[in-house]
């Protein structure tokens, strides 16, 4: 929707201010304005954070939808990569109430930290199979992954992770 928006305001002269954007005009068209560094800030905020905890090799498990593995491949390879970071996508199909096995193929492929990006179902889902494995990895999430909802549910497992401000 924001991409139809910011173009036709765009085509009438119009300005976009946005509080944040991940669209490709919102991010980048001659006339629109995000307040916020949006995805690709909380994406470089993470890299750098990565790189200064000495993670070598970070999983970022997304949920399996374009617009969520598209921009955490587009943006995210870019942004680990100039800090110096292994960076992995492990798409994670929409709804997987439980993803241990993936997580498990992501750590045994040399992983050292994890990544979350998904609704907060999938964050509780995100939590519970890094219980379940007893992983003792860095942990860097989105901020949906710190709502009230998701901490209940989380429990201690959320300790020590990474977030941005929301």
């Amino acid at each position: 929707q924001e991409e139809i928006v910011v173009n036709t305001f765009a085509e009438a002269g119009i300005p976009s201010i946005l509080n944040s954007s991940s669209s490709g005009p919102g991010m980048t068209g001659p006339h629109a304005y995000a307040l916020t560094g949006g995805y690709p800030g909380t994406l470089g905020l993470f890299a750098l954070a990565a790189k200064e905890a000495g993670v070598t090799k970070l999983a970022h498990m997304v949920t399996d939808v374009p617009a969520a593995t598209g921009a955490a491949k587009a943006l995210g390879g870019i942004t680990f990569g100039n800090a110096g970071v292994g960076y992995e996508v492990v798409a994670v199909p929409l709804g997987t109430p439980d993803f241990s096995a993936t997580m498990q193929t992501a750590v045994a492929g040399g992983a050292d930290a994890l990544m979350a990006t998904g609704d907060a179902s999938f964050c509780s889902s995100f939590f519970k199979a890094y219980k379940a494995l007893g992983l003792d990895l860095k942990k860097f999430v989105i901020s949906v992954c710190v709502t009230d909802s998701v901490i209940q549910e989380a429990g201690d497992v959320l300790a020590g992770s990474y977030s941005q401000a929301a």
